[in-house]
């Protein structure tokens, strides 16, 4: 497990990658939400707000863009930022301060 935690921490392109891969799997299997929102949870909690925040807005931008594509319509992918990622990254922030 700290290996593949180590390999997702490594940089933002290996967060974005890993939560998006893992919400776009999620329509399938409902409950992979919740590692996509703890990936960003762990870039708060280790690196700081602001990285937090870059991995939040990269994850969402690929995310919204990818279910725009797939199925004519963001409204799966701002379901997904409003009702799971915003609320670990607020919470995140919370305990950071």
């Amino acid at each position: 497990m700290q290996q593949v935690v180590g390999y997702i921490a490594k940089g933002r392109i290996q967060g974005i990658a890993a939560a998006t891969i893992l919400a776009s799997v999620a329509p399938l299997f409902f409950p992979l939400y919740w590692p996509s929102g703890a990936i960003i949870g762990l870039f708060t909690l280790r690196y700081g707000v602001s990285e937090g925040a870059v991995v939040l807005a990269g994850t969402a931008g690929v995310y919204l863009l990818l279910t725009a594509m797939l199925f004519k319509s963001a409204a799966l992918g701002l379901g997904t930022l409003v009702s799971i990622w915003l609320p670990v990254f607020g919470l995140c922030c919370v305990l950071r301060a």
